[in-house]
């Protein structure tokens, strides 16, 4: 009997055959495919982010005070497992929807013992913060004092992204 990666890897190959977009979502694209693509995957962010807009009762830049996590024993429908519980703490700069009371500490629980396989090659949209991102610059959406989604601000402006300048030097 195979185990469960072999399993999930001839999944993924059946779904990849049945669906075509799935199987070229890492292919590698002629440039005015690749730019169609890019634009794609912007206007879907962007529909993803208006409906966060909508949903979200407070958007703010801030940056994170403190980032504390809790591990916590909760009764699932597969039994007692294992959470983390997430409190974050923003000093507000700019209020862009709502007000985001000073010392207010918003929260976010993670399963680590949900599997989740992304499929496909595009950047992650649900972001939330990272352990050492104290002291870095946030946008944030938040609702009833859960954390929707935050996007990390560098500090400094640069001509280019990390990964936009690897590209670049690859390419020379």
């Amino acid at each position: 009997m195979r185990d469960p990666i072999h399993k999930l890897l001839s999944l993924l190959l059946v779904l990849a055959c049945m669906h075509p977009s799935l199987a070229l979502a890492c292919a590698v694209l002629p440039n005015d495919k690749a730019a169609e693509r890019s634009r794609q995957i912007v206007d879907e962010a962007k529909a993803a982010t208006l409906k966060l807009k909508d949903d979200a009762d407070q958007i703010f830049i801030g940056y994170l005070k403190t980032f504390d996590v809790e591990k916590e024993t909760v009764d699932t429908p597969h039994g007692k497992q294992a959470v983390l519980h997430y409190v974050a703490l923003f000093d507000s700069l700019e209020e862009i929807k709502g007000h985001y009371p000073k010392e207010r500490t918003l929260e976010f629980t993670v399963n680590p013992n949900e599997v989740r396989v992304p499929v496909g090659c595009r950047p992650q949209y649900w972001q939330l913060p990272k352990g050492n991102g104290a002291g870095e610059m946030y946008l944030v959406y938040a609702r009833d004092g859960k954390l929707l989604r935050t996007n990390h601000i560098p500090m400094d402006r640069q001509a280019m992204s990390g990964y936009e300048e690897a590209a670049f030097v690859r390419d020379r």
